[in-house]
């Protein structure tokens, strides 16, 4: 049953843009696809290594009190998850404990590290179709670089989003500059998450697309983010307790986030072998060149 569906997912689907992502047999596709490579436990996995490092690296970035270029993005992070657990807001000392510090810093690295390996290995079983071990020590790098770009990459999409700290509001064209910074942090995240989505697998495959699943993905991030911000504040207002609630509902929109990516990287491969072939564009199927004279002949 599944093959006959798929046999007509790669015979009848084209790339038309958003008339894609409306496409009811590559959703169930893709459900398919995450129900054998049980992406629930990998995203488990991914968004508890993530949840530490992201706890660690604001008890280190709040310490530290960065406030310039990008790295303000990462304090503004930082003091949004204070905000969220309650947390008592202090100024950071003059003279924090350095060794302190630098041990927390290093947890944090390796917590990181330990949500980004599943990520990496994850992402290249699905675009290679089954998991291939790195053969070379390059490749055993990936994690690392992946880690760097995807915390520059949500600090700076943070920065732009959020402004320069301390500067005020224009008047006039203020929601034009709001709009442009909307979307050069989009930019930014799609360009990143293109980049991690090329790096992942350890062979490529030629013809693969980046922008479906790209723009399926930032899309999904973006309903989610604004979904789980307005949820918890409502549930800080509503209820006495709401912050626990409020806890359990960024938690779910971690995952989500997590969960968004492998779904992104399966449609890039739905679309790949729903195209001609690996190694060409997308487009229609050019007709087969008539038969030649030859082969009309009766041998006898």
């Amino acid at each position: 049953m599944f093959n006959r569906r798929r046999f007509w997912l790669r015979s009848h689907l084209r790339f038309q843009g958003l008339g894609l992502y409306g496409n009811l047999s590559l959703w169930q596709s893709l459900w398919h696809k995450g129900g054998q490579g049980r992406w629930t436990t990998k995203t488990t996995e991914i968004t508890f290594g993530w949840l530490l490092g992201l706890l660690g690296g604001s008890f280190v970035t709040l310490h530290l009190n960065p406030g310039q270029g990008w790295l303000q993005g990462a304090l503004r992070l930082a003091t949004w998850l204070q905000a969220l657990v309650r947390a008592e807001v202090l100024p950071p000392p003059a003279d924090p404990n350095r060794w302190l510090l630098v041990g927390v810093g290093l947890i944090t690295w390796v917590c990181f590290l330990a949500g980004s390996r599943p990520l990496t290995q994850t992402l290249g079983a699905i675009y290679q179709g089954q998991p291939v071990p790195p053969t070379s020590w390059v490749r055993r790098f990936i994690p690392w670089v992946i880690t760097v770009m995807l915390l520059t990459m949500v600090a700076i999409a943070v920065a732009l989003v959020t402004g320069p700290a301390g500067a005020p509001e224009p008047e006039r064209w203020g929601w034009l500059i709001g709009l442009g910074r909307w979307i050069a942090a989009i930019g930014v995240l799609g360009l990143g998450l293109g980049v991690v989505y090329r790096l992942s697998p350890s062979h490529w495959v030629p013809g693969t697309p980046l922008l479906p699943g790209t723009v399926l993905t930032i899309a999904g991030w973006l309903l989610v983010q604004g979904l789980s911000r307005w949820g918890i504040q409502r549930l800080v207002e509503l209820a006495n307790y709401g912050l626990l609630l409020g806890l359990g509902v960024g938690l779910v929109g971690l995952y989500s986030l997590v969960l968004l990516m492998l779904v992104g990287a399966q449609f890039n491969v739905l679309t790949r072998s729903s195209g001609p072939g690996p190694g060409k564009r997308f487009g229609r199927r050019r007709p087969p060149p008539p038969p030649s004279f030859d082969s009309f002949k009766i041998n006898r």
